[in-house]
């Protein structure tokens, strides 16, 4: 079912022709909780882009339970204009009867564009008696996607029961490829699942965890199939240890991100006190991401031993920048988007801006955006050169 059709948007289509309508917002009856199968509080959702480009909001979800307020921040995946994408969140440690506050959504940055992943609408798309959906997606556009996430809202007979995505990463999706997608909702409402809609193809979310170091405070982002919370720092600052849940019947993967004080730290993954295998890699940003594996049925305690002292280091370049290169150095995006990057870098002081004038990208640059966007150039270079071309007037970024 296309999200135009969306059942679940149907009572918010009265009021389309609204200021709200336009904006950016996660319509109030399209927006709930229920305490899912391990009893753990959980909100779900659906926010609208009302914008004229693609949007990757930063939604703020609160919950009052009792005297305590319970906060979860999460960068969401970009939202086509015009489009929706559901959501979900859990709060360990909210009673079932918190009163879920009014959500506060903030436009976070503007997308050039978004995946064109389509969910294939065939005999192919199976609900089975377990209440999970099973079908597949193709690559539409023309470039390749890495680990796209498909997003749906669940329904029973009474209404919206849960959001779910993928359960599995789907890798690189080529132009033209077709892969197969599962998607399970949660045990606490699988019995009642009658049908699934608002299928929306977009990159992963990003959860943000915020722990205290030693007075520092540390924002801990991750991506996981399983859910990650409470981060405690030990006394010395060198290990955290993250609480988890996997309330699903499989393995599924965490990809947790750190910010490095070093660039240099060796790190160790521990569940439930077992070393277990892992891949630490940096990102364009500088981050450390270390992958792993969490079993399925299960809520392990995640140990993390490695940290270092002292402040932490500023972000390189970040990760989209590479993408954009490459995209505009193949005439697949404007000037305008490659410029709002660029334009980004210098007012986080990564680059300086030139003398002012007309916003300017010379064809010629086509070479270094392509041999960066390649990975053929690494980030200090790509930046000297930027800032050069940029202080004496040959770039211009307005």
């Amino acid at each position: 079912m296309p999200a135009a059709l969306c059942l679940l948007a149907v009572a918010a289509l009265a009021s389309a022709d609204t200021p709200a309508a336009a904006q950016l917002h996660i319509p109030l009856d399209e927006f709930g909780s229920y305490v899912d199968a391990n009893g753990i509080y959980t909100i779900i959702g659906n926010v609208k882009n009302g914008h004229d480009r693609t949007i990757a909001p930063i939604l703020v979800l609160s919950v009052q339970d009792d005297s305590d307020t319970h906060t979860q921040t999460l960068i969401h995946n970009g939202i086509p204009a015009g489009a929706e994408l559901p959501f979900k969140v859990k709060l360990p440690g909210v009673s079932a009867g918190a009163t879920l506050l009014e959500p506060e959504v903030y436009p976070g940055r503007a997308l050039g564009s978004s995946p064109d992943i389509r969910v294939v609408y065939d005999e192919t798309l199976v609900i089975h008696p377990d209440g999970h959906l099973t079908g597949y997606v193709i690559n539409a556009g023309n470039h390749a996607v890495e680990d796209p996430a498909i997003w749906a809202v669940v329904h029973g007979a009474e209404g919206p029961l849960d959001v779910a995505r993928n359960t599995h990463p789907l890798g690189i999706v080529a132009p033209g490829q077709t892969v197969q997608f599962s998607m399970y909702p949660d045990p606490a409402v699988s019995d009642t699942v009658t049908y699934y809609s608002c299928f929306a193809p977009s990159d992963n979310s990003v959860f943000v965890i915020k722990a205290d170091r030693n007075g520092q405070a540390y924002d801990l982002r991750y991506e996981s199939g399983s859910w990650l919370y409470r981060p405690v720092f030990s006394a010395d600052g060198t290990e955290v240890t993250i609480q988890s849940t996997n309330s699903y019947p499989f393995e599924t993967f965490a990809n947790l991100e750190i910010p490095p004080v070093t660039r240099e730290e060796a790190f160790a993954v521990y569940l439930d006190g077992q070393g277990v295998e892992f891949i630490q890699s940096i990102d364009e940003m500088g981050m450390w991401h270390l992958a792993f594996n969490i079993p399925k049925h299960s809520q392990p305690v995640i140990k993390v031993r490695g940290f270092e002292d002292g402040p932490l280091l500023p972000p390189l370049v970040p990760p989209y920048l590479r993408e954009d290169a490459a995209r505009w150095a193949g005439g697949l995006i404007p000037d305008d988007d490659l410029l709002e990057d660029l334009r980004l870098l210098a007012d986080r002081s990564m680059m300086p801006y030139g003398p002012e004038g007309d916003p300017l990208l010379p064809r010629w640059l086509e070479p270094l955006m392509g041999w960066y966007g390649a990975g053929l150039i690494p980030d200090d270079q790509f930046l000297a050169a930027l800032s050069y071309l940029s202080y004496h007037g040959i770039i211009r970024l307005g």
